[in-house]
């Protein structure tokens, strides 16, 4: 019967206190409040109406059961939000997935097409994963796409963008240069990664990776820019690998 009681029941001290930022920072997150703290009102007053009265109008109750129920859509509102955002990610490596790098891509070919922003895509490839997991097991290769994929982002602008391809591959979306410009930024991250080498608990591990990249132009469709970058990236691997070419 508390006044407060919205915020010392078990899911009020969790909202108050004990939720995460990324949930904090939600705007649904309001309307849950708003909504729980409606609940608890309405909960109070039909508790003091019995109190008083030894009963409790259909009506009343209705408001109660009417709130719980908004409260509900938006709890299962922010979950949705969660979940949706979940899946937009690479679970081993924290990148974006290859779901996320479709609409990225979408969103690139209209920046282009509506002001002329230029865009250089690449793709990034691991010189001889499969060795890397052969010699040292699966364990340590999933710690090496972990720590490459920091490096990747480390060496990134905020404008630019990486994310997980597949396997050991990625895409990486750089804004505001053509292929031209691209080529010296990508020989610097590929040089980072060949002089850097990787350690993971007893084990050091040396790499390179190749790289293609391709840049849009007009009326270009944006996989046909991706498909570009794929083709320069083999030919990458079909000259001795650890080199940027530019289709």
């Amino acid at each position: 019967l508390s006044y407060d009681a919205d915020t010392r029941c078990e899911f009020g001290q969790w909202l108050n206190s004990d939720a995460s930022d990324a949930i904090l920072t939600r705007p649904v997150l309001d309307e849950i409040k708003q909504a729980h703290g409606l609940l608890h009102f309405e909960a109070r007053d039909i508790a003091q109406t019995f109190q008083q009265k030894g009963m409790v109008e259909l009506q009343t109750y209705r408001r109660l059961t009417d709130v719980q129920l908004t409260l509900m859509r938006k709890v299962y509102h922010l979950r949705d939000e969660i979940i949706s955002q979940s899946h937009g990610f690479d679970p081993l490596t924290g990148l974006i997935n290859r779901k996320s790098i479709s609409a990225l891509l979408a969103h690139c070919q209209e920046q282009f097409e509506n002001y002329g922003d230029a865009y250089t895509v690449a793709m990034l490839d691991i010189d001889h994963f499969k060795a890397i997991n052969d010699s040292y097991g699966h364990l340590v290769g999933d710690e090496v796409l972990k720590l490459v994929s920091e490096r990747l982002l480390s060496g990134l602008r905020d404008e630019d963008a990486v994310g997980r391809y597949g396997g050991e591959e990625f895409l990486m979306l750089l804004h505001g240069v053509d292929k031209a410009a691209a080529v010296p930024i990508l020989e610097r991250v590929l040089r980072s990664l060949r002089e850097s080498p990787i350690r993971v608990n007893e084990v050091t591990v040396s790499l390179t990776v190749s790289a293609g990249c391709a840049d849009m132009h007009a009326a270009d469709d944006v996989w046909e820019v991706v498909k570009a970058a794929d083709s320069a990236l083999y030919n990458a691997k079909d000259s001795g690998r650890d080199r940027v070419v530019a289709f």
